[in-house]
C-alpha cells in the first residue's frame, strides 16, 4: 500500500502529539513545547501537501519542495500555509459554475457565493488580528513567563464557547426560518473548529522556542524553571486538548474543505488555481 506524502506528515505530526502527552505527565511542560509545535506544523503540512497534490496537481516531489521552502520555523510557515489554501478555496469557490453547472443554477448559490467568500476573508483577516495581538503579549520576552498559563487558560475558555455557542445559534436560526433540522444540522462544522483553533490555539504554540529549550540570560537562566512548574501542566494539558481537536478535523478538512465546498469525490477532477 502506498503511502501518500500528505498522510505521512498527518501520522508523524499524531506521534508528536503522544510525545508531547508523554513529556506532559512527567511534569516536563517545557520539553512538551517542542513536539506540539512539531504537532502544529507537520499537521498543517499536511493539509498544504493535501490541496497542493490533489487540487494543483502537482507531484508529490514537487510538493516536497514546497514544503521545504516553508521551512521549519512555524511563526513564518503557517501564514504561508493558509494564505496558499485560502487561494485555492476562493479559485475553486468562484469557478463553481464551471466545476458543477447543477449546483450554480441554484437560485440560492449567488448569496452562498458570496457567504463562502466572506468566511474566507474574515477568518484571514482574523488571523491576521489575533497574530498581532499575541505578538504584541509575547514580544517582551518578561511578559510570556508571566502571563502564559493565564492566556492559555483564556483561549481555551473561549474556543470551547465559540464551540459550544454554535449548536445553540444552528437551533434558534432553524427555529427563527420555521424550519426542522436533523441533529446533524446544528453539529459543530470542521470550518468551524478549524476558526477557533486558529484563532485561539495557534499564537499560543508559536512562541519563540528559545525560551522553552535554551536557558536564557534575560530570564536569569530562570525560564525552564518556570516552565516546568506544576501549575503548568494544567496549561500544557489544555493545550493538548485542542491540538487533539486540530488532529481531528484534518482529514475533515481534507475532505470539505474550509466552507464545506471541496468534496473529495472518487474519480472526479479536482479543479485548482494555477501555480505560482
Amino acid at each position: 500500500m502506498t503511502v501518500t506524502l500528505y498522510d505521512s506528515f498527518y501520522e508523524t505530526a499524531k506521534t508528536d502529539l503522544e510525545s508531547a502527552k508523554l513529556l506532559t505527565n512527567q511534569g516536563l511542560s517545557s520539553n512538551a513545547f517542542y513536539p506540539l509545535e512539531q504537532c502544529l506544523e507537520k499537521g498543517s503540512k499536511a493539509i498544504f501537501a493535501y490541496y497542493t497534490i490533489t487540487h494543483e496537481k502537482k507531484s508529490e516531489a514537487d510538493t516536497y519542495d514546497d514544503l521545504k521552502c516553508l521551512s521549519h520555523n512555524v511563526l513564518k510557515a503557517i501564514p504561508k500555509i493558509y494564505s496558499k489554501i485560502f487561494r485555492i478555496e476562493e479559485y475553486f469557490i468562484n469557478n463553481i459554475p464551471t466545476i458543477n453547472p447543477n449546483l450554480a443554477t441554484n437560485p440560492n448559490f449567488p448569496r452562498t457565493k458570496d457567504l463562502l467568500l466572506d468566511q474566507i476573508r474574515g477568518l484571514r483577516q482574523r488571523i491576521c488580528d489575533d497574530n498581532v495581538h499575541y505578538n504584541k503579549i509575547f514580544k517582551e520576552k518578561k511578559n510570556l513567563l508571566r502571563d502564559y498559563r493565564s492566556e492559555v487558560e483564556k483561549a481555551y475558555y473561549k474556543y470551547t464557547k465559540h464551540l459550544n455557542s454554535i449548536p445553540s445559534l444552528a437551533r434558534n436560526i432553524l427555529q427563527d426560518r420555521k424550519m426542522t433540522g436533523s441533529e446533524r444540522s446544528t453539529q459543530v462544522h470542521p470550518f468551524d473548529k478549524f476558526f477557533g483553533l486558529t484563532v485561539y490555539l495557534f499564537p499560543l504554540i508559536l512562541v519563540e522556542n528559545n525560551l522553552y529549550r535554551y536557558p536564557s540570560l534575560k530570564h536569569q537562566n530562570e525560564n525552564l524553571r518556570e516552565l516546568n512548574r506544576p501549575e503548568m501542566k494544567e496549561a500544557c494539558n489544555k493545550l493538548i486538548l485542542m491540538m487533539e481537536d486540530f488532529l481531528d478535523i484534518i482529514p475533515a478538512m481534507m475532505r470539505k474543505g474550509l466552507c464545506g465546498v471541496l468534496l473529495k469525490q472518487e474519480g472526479s477532477n479536482s479543479v485548482g488555481p494555477p501555480n505560482s
